[in-house]
């Protein structure tokens, strides 16, 4: 009740500043500088003002009102949170739920002005507001609102920048920058401006700690032809860092001072994206310079996994195969006992996989789910106070680990005990769709437009669904949500290349479809599949993918009687190699567990 009233006192403080500003509205969103999907404590504004903790959704505070939209993964999270605190829930994508271009433009007048911090808002989502409301709205993008009300906000992170050896990238920081070159030139720009984070550490090679979770640092950086600027701190750059920067003609300049340089750009031709860089920095160079709105050259070239990064993929994703399983016999062991609840269990997994040669942390907070809290897609549970794990029902638990090898991610749902016919009908669907995604064969040049059917179809025969992505792409050693590849069937045109691009030999991406039934359980299955070359026959060339993830799936959740003999073979030939190449790195005691757990099924 306290964190309500915390929240209702923080949003009037923010009214009072906006009356002091003339700010009509104010929008606050998720992003950091940088577009980043998760950020760090110090950008975590819309957390702050409302309280909901998800890692998408958008607010705005009028005089009156004050509302927060997010997806379909946190629905039922977002209900809870904003429980009690006067905030209303806009559900994304639902009938009759405005967007927010749609609800600024019903509560806006000419003359009236709509505040954000334009460093933390794209230049796409500006001027997507920008079509949808009504003329006379003006701008206020120069001010961070929420900084003023927020009397302990965190500092800006400055974790110690380190070198990520070639034997692991595959290529070094020198090709890579060539090859970027090559794609300016090829663009007709002078010049590449980049903010993002995770393509400025794979460009450089760098990696740091300044988002949990995700190994990257606060950086931006600015290419020509002849030199390159990186603007981070240098006292965070050890000396050999720095030594290796400067051999590759990479010269340092504060953190902070971005934005004034940006400024101060005239006659360039710029390269930059502008879904992928903030309002603030896109209206400053637009002033006197030409900007060339084009993808990253960095976004595909990094998303097409290199042969070194692919064999190292494999390396990380079998020493993740080993905690998983070490875990879930884990389980099996302890959860009689009575002492393990979510929280606990996913400490142990963190513990379990750190124990990994090379495992660097978690690539995102775990989700570890019991019963109905598992049909929150997003859940997180409490440290203190979480639900204990009782030896029956459904368990979920999706987590992932940051290797020197690459990044894993990796859900399973498995029985605690004895489970509903209804819980093993659906989990048995989920299960299928996954296979079918897993074992699909398409033609080069696909998108994962056309892929999502094949995971989805056996669901909506049914009448059932999920409300999310079937996959996304997974970054090397970054960010654990990459594009420009994912498998859904929502896509807008807008962002067809960006978002869904086709698929190539080399990217990594996700199968993960699931079944949440509020009230009841919340079922997902995921592997990380690494796609690679198929047969080439007179009607073109053909791509698959090859499971990277190699870690049973719950057998006593499984009923036949809703897969086809194609599908129980599937599963069986998964098993198998699973067991191949992950049984001779156990201990015999959990080699046993696992020749059982991949054991052959049959009608």
């Amino acid at each position: 009740m306290s964190n309500d009233r915390n929240i209702r006192r923080q949003i009037e403080d923010l009214r009072h500043v906006m009356a002091e500003e003339q700010v009509s509205a104010y929008l606050v969103g998720t992003a950091d500088f940088h577009d980043s999907e998760y950020a760090g404590p110090y950008f975590r504004c819309r957390e702050f003002l409302t309280g909901f903790t998800g890692s998408a959704g958008t607010a705005v505070v009028t005089a009156e009102e004050a509302g927060l939209w997010t997806d379909g993964r946190y629905f039922v999270q977002a209900a809870r949170e904003l429980s009690g605190s006067g905030i209303t829930l806009y559900r994304m994508g639902e009938p009759d739920v405005p967007t927010v271009e749609e609800f600024l433009a019903e509560k806006l007048k000419k003359g009236d002005v709509l505040g954000f911090d334009g460093r933390c808002i794209s230049e796409a989502a500006c001027e997507k507001l920008e079509k949808k409301l009504p003329a006379g709205v003006r701008f206020c993008m120069d001010k961070d609102l929420v900084g003023r009300v927020w009397p302990d906000r965190p500092a800006l992170p400055q974790s110690p920048v380190w070198q990520l050896d070639e034997k692991y990238a595959g290529l070094s920081a020198k090709v890579k920058i060539t090859q970027v070159r090559l794609a300016m030139k090829m663009r007709g720009s002078d010049m590449h401006v980049l903010t993002s984070l995770d393509d400025i550490c794979w460009l450089l090679n760098l990696r740091g700690s300044d988002i949990p979770c995700t190994p990257v640092f606060l950086a931006f950086l600015i290419m020509t032809q002849e030199k390159i600027r990186l603007f981070a701190d240098e006292s965070r750059i050890p000396a050999e860092v720095l030594q290796g920067l400067a051999e590759n003609g990479v010269e340092t300049a504060p953190y902070q001072s971005f934005f004034e340089e940006a400024g101060r750009m005239s006659g360039h031709a710029v390269l930059l994206e502008k879904g992928r860089i903030s309002a603030a920095v896109w209206r400053s160079l637009s002033e006197n310079n030409a900007l060339n709105d084009q993808i990253n050259p960095t976004t595909f070239l990094k998303a097409v996994k290199n042969p070194v990064e692919c064999e190292n993929m494999r390396r990380c994703h079998r020493k993740d195969a080993v905690a998983m399983i070490r875990f879930l016999r884990w389980l099996e062991q302890e959860v009689p006992g009575g002492d393990v609840d979510e929280a606990s269990a996913a400490a142990h997994l963190d513990k379990l996989r750190m124990e990994q040669e090379g495992c660097l942390g978690p690539s995102f907070d775990t989700i570890s789910a019991y019963s109905d809290n598992a049909a929150m897609c997003h859940y997180e549970a409490p440290a203190v106070g979480s639900r204990k794990l009782s030896p029956r029902g459904l368990y979920l638990v999706d987590s992932g680990g940051q290797y020197l090898e690459g990044t894993t991610d990796i859900t399973r749902t498995v029985a605690l005990g004895p489970v509903t016919e209804e819980e093993k009908k659906y989990f048995t669907l989920v299960a299928v769709g996954f296979l079918r995604l897993m074992n699909a064969r398409f033609r080069e040049g696909v998108r994962g437009l056309t892929l999502d059917y094949a995971a989805r179809e056996v669901l909506w025969k049914e009448g059932l669904d999920f409300n999310h992505g079937t996959g996304h792409g997974v970054g090397f050693l970054g960010v654990v949500h990459e594009g420009p590849q994912a498998i859904r069937f929502r896509v807008r045109e807008e962002s067809l290349e960006r978002d869904n691009a086709p698929f190539a030999p080399g990217m990594v991406t996700s199968d993960e479809p699931g079944l949440y039934i509020e009230g009841k359980c919340g079922i997902r299955t995921e592997n990380l599949l690494l796609c690679v070359p198929g047969p080439e026959t007179a009607f073109g060339k053909f791509l698959e993918f090859e499971p990277l993830t190699l870690v049973p799936v719950d057998l006593s959740v499984i009923d036949v009687r809703w897969m086809s003999d194609e599908d129980i073979e599937a599963l069986n030939r998964y098993h198998r190699k699973v067991y191949e190449e992950i049984g001779p790195l156990l201990l015999p005691e959990e080699q046993t567990w696992l020749r059982n757990a991949t054991r052959n099924i049959e009608r």
